[in-house]
């Protein structure tokens, strides 16, 4: 009887604007390969490594492929959908060229693998003069052991301070931030329409802040249109100042979608939150759903397992649907106080006008 060829066990898939190449390991008993390209069937031949060129640029394409020998074919390997990287992308692989970002805030960049920062001071790309408005698309890959410590300074994450731009598909491992305000593994803080999607900060360190709006990734979201969507947090969060969340410290006129955090939340002021430190809806509605914190929340009023403070106001709502927190909560206030499994303060400025809370729960 003859042996039944295994499963190609794919590796490491390349991506640029114009080829796509995919590598894989041999497959005993193989005397070639077939490939399947967007549903046709190619004959490969033996080579382990398959470039795939004169693509279009941000272009999707899907691939399988299999074994063969004169006994017959194996099994298809896995589903791989790649899509090319656009024409203008600047591909970033080293952290020489990560640091050039700040000389031109504008242009669209790709991480074109994992970048290891050493724990090496690093100076947050933007500021409040020159804020980053350009797109970052972190493809997967990871930035490992970034550290910033400014304890005399605000706006302060691997992106100190971001205006319009886009950030997407980054993983952060072990971060260790240090600030007054606006302070974020991620970003410090984000401004007008920033869309923020598919980024988690995890691993070894924390995130500290005297000041005010400190998150596990970012410090705070705000203007019209903002979006935080498929994030999360795994790090532990710590202040002295008001507003900090598990997430994110504060958001204002943002949305927060398919969130969560896991780690404890300890401050000492006011509006504290295992995911939200303080949601307030200004100019726009707000929506936070199918989110969750699992982290402890302590401080000294206004804290909650989830969000520290709801506020809406200017005939704007507030909605928090199908959200949850499990961590333990605990104020330090001994007059009045407010804190609660789920939210500290839901607060609102007319009847017509409050908050919304449906479908949510603490334990």
């Amino acid at each position: 009887m003859s042996e039944i060829l295994s499963q190609v066990e794919l590796g490491k898939v390349t991506i640029e604007s114009n080829q796509i190449i995919i590598t894989w390991e041999a497959v005993p008993g193989a005397t070639g390969y077939d490939i399947e390209i967007d549903g046709k069937i190619v004959n490969h031949g033996s080579s382990t490594i398959f470039s795939h060129k004169e693509l279009q640029a941000n272009t999707q394409y899907s691939y399988r492929i299999r074994a063969k020998n004169d006994n017959g074919v194996g099994e298809w390997s896995d589903l791989i959908r790649a899509t090319t990287l656009p024409d203008n992308a600047i591909v970033i692989t080293t952290k020489e060229e990560l640091k050039q970002i700040s000389n031109d805030m504008t242009a669209l960049y790709v991480l074109g693998n994992d970048i290891d920062l050493e724990n090496e001071e690093w100076e947050p790309i933007g500021s409040s003069s020159v804020a980053f408005s350009g797109e970052f698309d972190g493809r997967g890959y990871k930035i490992k052991n970034l550290k910033v410590n400014k304890e005399r300074e605000s706006y302060i994450g691997l992106f100190g301070y971001i205006n319009g731009a886009k950030i997407k598909n980054l993983k952060i491992e072990n971060a260790d931030i240090k600030g007054v305000s606006y302070v974020g593994s991620l970003v410090g803080q984000a401004e007008n329409s920033c869309n923020i999607s598919n980024c988690t900060v995890e691993g070894k360190g924390k995130i500290k802040g005297i000041g005010s709006d400190i998150g596990g990734l970012i410090g705070r979201c705000y203007g019209v249109y903002g979006k935080i969507e498929n994030c999360s947090a795994k790090i532990r969060v710590e202040g002295s100042g008001s507003i900090m969340g598990g997430l994110v410290g504060s958001i204002d006129e943002s949305d927060v979608f398919k969130c969560y955090s896991t780690g404890d939340v300890i401050g000492t002021s006011s509006r504290i939150g295992g995911l939200i430190g303080y949601a307030n809806a200004g100019e726009n509605n707000v929506i936070i759903t199918e989110s969750y914190g699992l982290g402890n929340a302590s401080g000294l009023d206004k804290v909650g397992g989830l969000i520290g403070e709801v506020r809406s106001y200017n005939h704007r709502k507030i909605t928090v649907e199908d959200c949850f927190a499990l961590g333990n909560v605990t104020s330090s206030e001994t007059n009045r106080s407010y804190a609660g499994g789920l939210i500290g303060e839901l607060d609102g400025d007319s009847d017509n006008y409050k908050s919304i809370v449906r479908n949510s729960y603490s334990t």
